[in-house]
């Protein structure tokens, strides 16, 4: 650990002892952690709170902005399989695929039907390369998640022998529309955390605290001194100006407030969470 994070932790932990903040009976280093990386186990708990550190950070909007291009590119192959999909009677599933391009003034539609050898050819085409787009940027989240293999693998039988007698994918349809589902859930987690990000670190760190024995587990929310602690130690971090005329009621409410906004947002994820995986 650098220097300058050995000083900040030990700023933070004379800010806890103020308080009586005791780290007497808080639960021992774990046996994987390197001996030499803390000082002592007050030390390498309250390391917990370079999770609140971040908050003075830009945030960083990418899992959302990937979650946004992966149900792009999952809706896309849903579509796709539904014109590429081998028919015994190829007539009753014509399908017409259409996309527009659109650059400043220019404009174009384009529309390719699989009704013939070469444009079907083309399609299949088109959805393994979109299917291996959204395997490569999800990497094993939709194996860990979804139970989905990372494999490519052949479905179908193609009458006209197109392309390898059954074309090749990553994903059937039914895995595709898992997946829709899990990016539309994302995308709304991401946007949770993104504007209640103070509010579910705070929630996070006093759960943490009292798992740890450090916090009182007894207490519905926490106590003034616990509150008073959090409250100096974010100053601290810079993530909130520091106000003089704060007395310790005023931390409680403040450092209250934030846990219940964290609180809530993580309710309403966990009930969005069972609202699109029901």
């Amino acid at each position: 650990m650098e220097t300058s994070e050995k000083e900040q932790l030990q700023v933070i932990k004379e800010i806890a002892l103020s308080y009586d903040i005791s780290f007497k009976n808080c639960s021992p280093i774990p046996i994987h952690i390197p001996k030499d990386q803390y000082s002592d186990k007050a030390e390498f708990h309250l390391s917990f709170l370079s999770s609140i550190a971040t908050l003075k950070e830009k945030d960083d909007r990418l899992p959302q902005e990937t979650a946004e291009l992966n149900l792009n590119l999952a809706q896309l192959s849903s579509g796709l399989l539904e014109c590429v999909l081998p028919s015994k009677n190829r007539e009753k599933t014509k399908a017409d695929f259409t996309f527009t391009i659109k650059k400043g003034h220019f404009k174009k539609k384009i529309t390719i039907s699989n009704k013939n050898h070469d444009s079907y050819k083309y399609l299949t085409f088109l959805n393994l390369f979109t299917s291996t787009m959204l395997r490569e940027l999800s990497g094993i989240a939709y194996q860990e998640y979804l139970g989905i293999p990372n494999i490519q693998r052949r479905l179908g039988q193609n009458d006209d022998d197109v392309i390898f007698n059954g074309f090749i994918t990553n994903y059937t349809p039914e895995e595709i529309e898992k997946i829709i589902k899990l990016e539309q859930f994302n995308i709304k987690f991401w946007d949770y955390l993104y504007y209640d990000r103070m509010g579910v670190k705070i929630r996070d760190t006093i759960i943490h605290f009292k798992e740890k024995n450090i916090f009182d587990s007894t207490s519905k929310t926490l106590k003034t001194k616990e509150a008073c602690f959090l409250y100096d130690t974010i100053v601290y971090l810079k993530i909130i100006p520091k106000d003089e005329t704060m007395n310790a009621q005023d931390k409680y409410q403040f450092i209250k407030k934030y846990y219940l906004i964290g609180d809530k947002t993580m309710k309403n994820i966990e009930k969005l969470k069972r609202l699109s995986f029901s």
